[in-house]
């Protein structure tokens, strides 16, 4: 949920650029402005920054959950779990997920 309302907000801020260039051209050719043309141009390059720097976030804050990053070492949760009155035997252990945020 909060990396679509990231990829929401990257989306609106990019269509702001974006119709703040169109607005430009369409400036720029009413009024005989070929510079406020240029616009168009000039917003091409922070649209495209925004683009990768939100994807660049994104994917960092989701790396963990898609390589299936080990959460708790296996040694850790099988020492635990011999504790428990009647446990016999742990084995093919297993913990994925971000420490703080979610474990399963």
């Amino acid at each position: 949920m909060v990396a679509d309302a990231k990829h929401t907000m990257s989306d609106i801020w990019t269509t702001l650029m974006v119709i703040a260039g169109l607005i430009g051209v369409w400036l720029g050719r009413k009024w005989n402005f070929p510079q406020l043309e240029a616009l168009d141009v000039v917003m091409a390059f922070p649209v495209a920054v925004f683009v990768f720097y939100s994807a660049w976030g994104i994917f960092q804050e989701n790396l963990p959950w898609l390589t299936d990053r080990v959460a708790i070492p296996p040694e850790k949760i099988r020492a635990l779990a011999m504790r428990v009155p009647g446990v016999v035997n742990c084995h093919d252990i297993a913990s994925r997920g971000v420490i703080g945020r979610q474990i399963f």
